[in-house]
């Protein structure tokens, strides 16, 4: 833990063009420079690991998930509180 923020990792967005990786709320940053992981938290940076690997630490950092396919969007609404979107029974 680090200034009662626990580093637990984050994500690279699809479209990021470095080896940032970003907590969901965005406080911290991961960066992975050459095989160091620099640890970056308001204006400190902390170096954490060389030859770091994702999951040393309890640090996952983890690649967005690719979701492009060529399958039509569908949507179904439904005014029933009892059935969900898919039409089965809750």
């Amino acid at each position: 833990m680090i200034n009662g923020q626990a580093l637990t990792g984050g994500v690279k967005r699809q479209d990021a063009s470095d080896q940032t990786y970003r907590t969901l709320d965005g406080s911290i940053t991961f960066e992975q420079v050459g095989g160091d992981l620099l640890v970056h938290i308001g204006s400190e940076t902390l170096t954490v690991n060389q030859n770091f690997q994702s999951g040393q630490l309890g640090i996952t950092l983890v690649d967005e998930a690719d979701y492009a396919n060529d399958l039509d969007t569908r949507v179904e609404v439904t005014t029933n509180p009892y059935l969900c979107a898919c039409g089965r029974g809750l």
